[in-house]
Protein backbone atom coordinates (compact mmCIF):
# COMPACT_ATOMS: atom_id res chain seq x y z
CA UNK A 1 0.00 0.00 0.00
CA UNK A 2 1.23 3.63 -1.06
CA UNK A 3 1.66 6.28 1.91
CA UNK A 4 0.39 9.93 1.16
CA UNK A 5 2.57 12.70 2.25
CA UNK A 6 1.37 15.34 4.21
CA UNK A 7 1.83 18.20 1.68
CA UNK A 8 4.46 21.20 3.41
CA UNK A 9 1.41 23.79 3.38
CA UNK A 10 -1.31 21.31 5.33
CA UNK A 11 -2.93 22.74 8.27
CA UNK A 12 -2.13 21.29 11.79
CA UNK A 13 -4.02 17.85 12.79
CA UNK A 14 -7.22 18.86 14.62
CA UNK A 15 -4.97 17.23 17.94
CA UNK A 16 -2.61 19.80 17.36
CA UNK A 17 -4.49 22.79 16.69
CA UNK A 18 -5.42 23.55 20.06
CA UNK A 19 -1.96 23.63 21.79
CA UNK A 20 -0.62 25.90 18.88
CA UNK A 21 -3.14 28.97 19.58
CA UNK A 22 -2.89 28.51 23.48
CA UNK A 23 0.84 29.38 22.56
CA UNK A 24 0.37 31.44 19.96
CA UNK A 25 -1.71 33.78 22.40
CA UNK A 26 0.90 33.59 24.82
CA UNK A 27 4.00 34.67 22.80
CA UNK A 28 1.83 37.88 21.83
CA UNK A 29 -0.02 38.98 24.85
CA UNK A 30 3.06 38.04 27.01
CA UNK A 31 5.69 41.02 25.86
CA UNK A 32 2.37 43.26 25.49
CA UNK A 33 1.23 42.62 29.70
CA UNK A 34 5.45 43.15 30.28
CA UNK A 35 5.17 46.32 28.37
CA UNK A 36 1.90 47.82 30.06
CA UNK A 37 3.30 46.83 33.12
CA UNK A 38 4.31 49.92 35.82
CA UNK A 39 5.55 50.43 39.03
CA UNK A 40 3.19 50.58 41.68
CA UNK A 41 4.99 53.38 43.44
CA UNK A 42 7.04 56.13 43.07
CA UNK A 43 9.01 58.73 45.38
CA UNK A 44 10.49 61.79 43.74
CA UNK A 45 12.23 64.31 45.36
CA UNK A 46 14.16 67.56 43.75
CA UNK A 47 17.84 67.20 42.26
CA UNK A 48 18.69 70.34 43.89
CA UNK A 49 17.82 72.92 46.75
CA UNK A 50 19.24 75.76 49.03
CA UNK A 51 19.72 76.50 52.31
CA UNK A 52 16.42 77.87 53.98
CA UNK A 53 14.42 76.25 51.11
CA UNK A 54 11.91 72.87 51.81
CA UNK A 55 12.50 70.09 49.93
CA UNK A 56 9.20 68.30 49.12
CA UNK A 57 8.98 64.69 48.58
CA UNK A 58 6.20 63.05 46.78
CA UNK A 59 4.84 59.26 47.59
CA UNK A 60 2.12 57.52 44.91
CA UNK A 61 0.91 54.32 45.27
CA UNK A 62 -1.52 52.32 43.81
CA UNK A 63 -2.06 50.86 47.40
CA UNK A 64 -2.73 52.90 50.55
CA UNK A 65 -0.20 54.17 52.23
CA UNK A 66 -0.22 54.80 55.86
CA UNK A 67 2.94 55.98 56.95
CA UNK A 68 6.08 57.44 55.56
CA UNK A 69 9.42 59.70 56.41
CA UNK A 70 12.64 61.04 54.74
CA UNK A 71 15.98 61.32 56.40
CA UNK A 72 18.69 64.09 54.83
CA UNK A 73 22.36 62.69 55.38
CA UNK A 74 25.66 64.28 54.80
CA UNK A 75 29.13 62.67 52.87
CA UNK A 76 30.02 61.05 56.27
CA UNK A 77 26.34 59.59 56.75
CA UNK A 78 24.84 61.93 59.71
CA UNK A 79 21.72 63.27 59.91
CA UNK A 80 21.33 66.54 59.21
CA UNK A 81 17.49 67.09 58.77
CA UNK A 82 13.93 64.58 58.84
CA UNK A 83 10.66 64.82 58.22
CA UNK A 84 7.72 62.91 58.10
CA UNK A 85 4.64 62.94 55.64
CA UNK A 86 1.59 63.29 56.01
CA UNK A 87 -1.24 62.20 53.58
CA UNK A 88 -2.83 64.24 50.86
CA UNK A 89 -6.35 64.68 49.88
CA UNK A 90 -7.21 63.72 46.09
CA UNK A 91 -8.02 67.83 45.92
CA UNK A 92 -5.41 70.23 45.03
CA UNK A 93 -6.99 72.77 46.72
CA UNK A 94 -7.55 71.54 49.98
CA UNK A 95 -8.99 74.26 52.97
CA UNK A 96 -9.32 74.67 56.28
CA UNK A 97 -13.04 73.60 55.88
CA UNK A 98 -11.35 69.75 54.70
CA UNK A 99 -10.28 69.41 58.07
CA UNK A 100 -12.91 66.94 58.91
CA UNK A 101 -12.23 64.55 56.02
CA UNK A 102 -8.58 64.00 57.82
CA UNK A 103 -9.43 63.97 60.94
CA UNK A 104 -9.25 60.59 63.07
CA UNK A 105 -7.37 57.38 63.09
CA UNK A 106 -7.53 56.79 58.93
CA UNK A 107 -6.37 60.53 58.84
CA UNK A 108 -2.73 59.62 57.44
CA UNK A 109 -4.24 56.83 55.10
CA UNK A 110 -3.75 57.71 51.31
CA UNK A 111 -2.17 56.71 48.39
CA UNK A 112 0.12 59.75 48.15
CA UNK A 113 1.89 61.24 50.92
CA UNK A 114 3.42 64.62 50.91
CA UNK A 115 6.73 65.34 53.15
CA UNK A 116 8.20 68.57 53.09
CA UNK A 117 12.51 68.53 54.66
CA UNK A 118 13.25 72.01 55.73
CA UNK A 119 16.66 72.88 55.11
CA UNK A 120 17.95 75.27 57.82
CA UNK A 121 19.78 78.52 56.64
CA UNK A 122 22.92 77.12 58.16
CA UNK A 123 22.86 74.47 55.65
CA UNK A 124 26.29 73.29 54.46
CA UNK A 125 26.72 73.45 50.35
CA UNK A 126 27.46 70.17 49.19
CA UNK A 127 26.23 66.76 48.17
CA UNK A 128 23.85 65.09 50.16
CA UNK A 129 21.44 61.52 50.60
CA UNK A 130 18.43 61.89 51.10
CA UNK A 131 16.58 58.36 52.15
CA UNK A 132 12.73 57.88 51.91
CA UNK A 133 10.54 55.30 53.29
CA UNK A 134 6.77 54.49 53.09
CA UNK A 135 4.75 51.46 54.74
CA UNK A 136 1.94 49.88 52.16
CA UNK A 137 0.09 47.62 54.53
CA UNK A 138 3.23 45.62 55.84
CA UNK A 139 4.91 46.56 52.53
CA UNK A 140 8.31 48.52 53.07
CA UNK A 141 9.27 50.88 50.12
CA UNK A 142 12.79 52.62 50.18
CA UNK A 143 14.20 55.06 48.42
CA UNK A 144 17.84 56.23 48.12
CA UNK A 145 18.69 59.33 45.86
CA UNK A 146 21.48 62.33 45.74
CA UNK A 147 20.70 65.92 46.57
CA UNK A 148 22.89 68.97 46.13
CA UNK A 149 22.59 72.01 48.17
CA UNK A 150 23.90 74.93 46.57
CA UNK A 151 25.00 77.70 47.88
CA UNK A 152 23.16 81.25 48.56
CA UNK A 153 24.49 84.56 49.59
CA UNK A 154 23.12 86.25 53.11
CA UNK A 155 23.47 89.80 54.04
CA UNK A 156 24.93 90.72 57.23
CA UNK A 157 23.40 94.08 59.41
CA UNK A 158 23.93 95.47 62.38
CA UNK A 159 21.03 96.52 64.48
CA UNK A 160 21.50 99.12 67.11
CA UNK A 161 18.79 98.61 70.45
CA UNK A 162 17.58 101.46 72.52
CA UNK A 163 17.52 100.98 75.86
CA UNK A 164 13.80 99.50 75.82
CA UNK A 165 14.87 97.00 72.93
CA UNK A 166 17.92 95.98 74.84
CA UNK A 167 15.74 95.32 78.25
CA UNK A 168 13.61 93.39 76.06
CA UNK A 169 16.60 91.21 73.92
CA UNK A 170 18.25 90.37 77.40
CA UNK A 171 15.13 89.23 78.87
CA UNK A 172 16.03 85.73 80.96
CA UNK A 173 13.02 86.48 82.80
CA UNK A 174 10.54 83.23 83.56
CA UNK A 175 7.67 84.96 81.86
CA UNK A 176 9.76 85.10 78.68
CA UNK A 177 11.51 81.75 78.46
CA UNK A 178 7.84 80.08 79.39
CA UNK A 179 6.99 81.88 75.87
CA UNK A 180 9.26 80.84 74.23
CA UNK A 181 8.95 77.48 75.14
CA UNK A 182 5.69 77.60 74.71
CA UNK A 183 6.10 78.59 71.05
CA UNK A 184 8.89 76.13 70.25
CA UNK A 185 6.86 73.70 71.60
CA UNK A 186 3.85 74.77 69.27
CA UNK A 187 6.00 74.83 66.36
CA UNK A 188 7.39 71.54 66.70
CA UNK A 189 4.12 69.92 66.52
CA UNK A 190 3.38 67.83 63.91
CA UNK A 191 -0.74 66.85 64.18
CA UNK A 192 -3.05 64.65 61.84
CA UNK A 193 -5.34 66.45 62.29
CA UNK A 194 -4.20 69.75 60.84
CA UNK A 195 -5.82 71.49 58.15
CA UNK A 196 -4.30 70.69 54.23
CA UNK A 197 -3.91 73.50 52.61
CA UNK A 198 -1.48 73.22 49.42
CA UNK A 199 -1.48 76.60 48.66
CA UNK A 200 -1.22 78.91 46.46
CA UNK A 201 0.18 81.18 49.38
CA UNK A 202 0.32 84.80 49.12
CA UNK A 203 1.62 88.01 50.99
CA UNK A 204 0.28 89.02 54.19
CA UNK A 205 -0.02 92.57 52.75
CA UNK A 206 -0.11 94.81 49.39
CA UNK A 207 3.18 96.26 50.29
CA UNK A 208 6.22 94.77 48.80
CA UNK A 209 8.90 97.01 50.39
CA UNK A 210 11.24 94.40 52.57
CA UNK A 211 13.76 96.05 55.94
CA UNK A 212 15.07 92.79 56.49
CA UNK A 213 15.14 89.44 54.73
CA UNK A 214 15.10 85.68 55.94
CA UNK A 215 18.29 84.48 57.01
CA UNK A 216 19.99 87.95 57.41
CA UNK A 217 23.05 87.51 59.62
CA UNK A 218 22.75 90.01 62.48
CA UNK A 219 24.81 91.72 64.84
CA UNK A 220 22.72 93.55 67.78
CA UNK A 221 24.39 96.10 69.56
CA UNK A 222 22.97 96.38 73.32
CA UNK A 223 22.61 100.51 74.24
CA UNK A 224 25.22 99.03 76.72
CA UNK A 225 27.57 98.33 74.63
CA UNK A 226 27.32 94.49 74.08
CA UNK A 227 27.08 93.23 71.35
CA UNK A 228 25.41 89.32 70.29
CA UNK A 229 25.32 87.76 67.14
CA UNK A 230 22.21 85.94 65.92
CA UNK A 231 20.21 85.28 62.52
CA UNK A 232 16.73 86.86 61.33
CA UNK A 233 14.37 83.83 60.84
CA UNK A 234 12.18 86.22 58.44
CA UNK A 235 11.12 88.54 55.94
CA UNK A 236 10.11 92.43 57.69
CA UNK A 237 8.06 94.31 55.24
CA UNK A 238 8.24 97.82 56.15
CA UNK A 239 5.11 99.33 56.47
CA UNK A 240 2.99 102.33 58.89
CA UNK A 241 1.17 101.13 61.89
CA UNK A 242 -2.67 100.24 61.57
CA UNK A 243 -1.59 98.77 57.85
CA UNK A 244 -4.34 95.53 57.54
CA UNK A 245 -2.49 92.29 57.84
CA UNK A 246 -4.28 89.01 56.05
CA UNK A 247 -3.59 85.20 56.31
CA UNK A 248 -0.90 84.20 53.70
CA UNK A 249 -3.29 81.11 53.26
CA UNK A 250 -6.36 78.88 54.97
CA UNK A 251 -5.79 77.31 58.07
CA UNK A 252 -6.37 77.16 61.92
CA UNK A 253 -5.61 80.03 64.17
CA UNK A 254 -3.53 78.29 67.32
CA UNK A 255 -2.14 81.12 68.64
CA UNK A 256 -3.08 85.13 68.91
CA UNK A 257 -2.10 86.56 72.39
CA UNK A 258 0.88 89.00 72.66
CA UNK A 259 4.44 88.13 73.55
CA UNK A 260 6.99 89.92 75.12
CA UNK A 261 9.69 89.94 72.37
CA UNK A 262 7.44 89.32 69.26
CA UNK A 263 4.41 92.25 70.74
CA UNK A 264 1.06 90.78 68.98
CA UNK A 265 1.39 87.32 67.61
CA UNK A 266 -0.55 85.24 65.58
CA UNK A 267 0.36 82.04 64.51
CA UNK A 268 -1.76 80.22 61.90
CA UNK A 269 -1.31 76.31 60.57
CA UNK A 270 -1.44 74.85 57.18
CA UNK A 271 -0.38 72.14 57.20
CA UNK A 272 0.95 69.36 59.55
CA UNK A 273 3.86 70.56 60.97
CA UNK A 274 3.56 74.03 58.84
CA UNK A 275 3.36 77.11 60.33
CA UNK A 276 3.06 80.61 59.58
CA UNK A 277 3.99 83.56 61.82
CA UNK A 278 3.28 87.02 61.99
CA UNK A 279 4.55 89.42 64.70
CA UNK A 280 4.86 93.10 66.00
CA UNK A 281 0.88 93.40 65.32
CA UNK A 282 -0.95 96.33 66.76
CA UNK A 283 -4.28 95.04 67.05
CA UNK A 284 -5.52 91.57 66.37
CA UNK A 285 -8.81 90.75 64.61
CA UNK A 286 -8.65 86.79 64.87
CA UNK A 287 -8.47 83.97 67.91
CA UNK A 288 -7.21 80.93 68.73
CA UNK A 289 -8.89 78.17 67.55
CA UNK A 290 -10.51 80.38 64.23
CA UNK A 291 -10.17 79.11 60.57
CA UNK A 292 -8.91 81.30 58.81
CA UNK A 293 -9.23 81.14 54.29
CA UNK A 294 -6.49 82.90 52.28
CA UNK A 295 -6.87 86.53 52.87
CA UNK A 296 -8.71 86.96 55.85
CA UNK A 297 -7.93 90.11 57.89
CA UNK A 298 -6.02 88.65 61.06
CA UNK A 299 -4.79 91.99 62.58
CA UNK A 300 -2.80 95.47 62.15
CA UNK A 301 0.96 96.19 61.68
CA UNK A 302 3.03 97.84 64.42
CA UNK A 303 5.65 97.68 66.27
CA UNK A 304 4.51 95.98 69.79
CA UNK A 305 7.63 93.80 71.22
CA UNK A 306 11.53 93.99 70.07
CA UNK A 307 10.79 96.27 67.18
CA UNK A 308 13.50 99.51 65.99
CA UNK A 309 10.28 101.12 64.05
CA UNK A 310 6.59 99.59 62.39
CA UNK A 311 7.14 96.94 60.29
CA UNK A 312 5.55 93.35 59.81
CA UNK A 313 7.50 90.29 60.71
CA UNK A 314 6.78 87.47 58.50
CA UNK A 315 8.29 84.32 59.47
CA UNK A 316 7.55 80.41 57.99
CA UNK A 317 7.78 77.36 60.47
CA UNK A 318 8.67 73.86 59.15
CA UNK A 319 9.21 70.97 61.51
CA UNK A 320 10.24 73.98 64.16
CA UNK A 321 12.66 75.12 61.45
CA UNK A 322 12.46 78.87 60.12
CA UNK A 323 12.96 78.37 56.03
CA UNK A 324 12.05 81.36 54.29
CA UNK A 325 8.86 82.79 53.34
CA UNK A 326 9.89 83.37 49.65
CA UNK A 327 9.91 79.58 49.02
CA UNK A 328 5.98 79.95 50.37
CA UNK A 329 4.59 82.85 48.38
CA UNK A 330 2.84 82.21 45.33
CA UNK A 331 3.74 78.60 45.75
CA UNK A 332 1.16 75.43 45.11
CA UNK A 333 2.90 72.41 47.05
CA UNK A 334 1.07 69.52 45.51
Amino acid sequence: MRKESVPAHAPFPPFARAPFALFLAIAILVPTAFARAETPWSISSPATSFPGDCVPVFFTSTAPLSSGSVTLKNSKGATVARARAFAAPPSAHSSARDTAQDAGPTAEIANRLVALLALPSTTVPGSYTLDAFALSGTTAITSRSSITVARRAFSEEKIELNDANSSIKGNIGPERLAQIESLNRLLARFDSSAPRFAGPFKAPVAQTRHTAEYGDRRTYRYSSGKSELGIHFGTDYGIPTGTPVFAAGDGTVVMAESRISTGWTVVIEHLPGVYSLYYHLDALTCSAGESVRTGTLIGRSGMTGLATGPHLHLEWRVNGEAVSPAWFLGKTIY
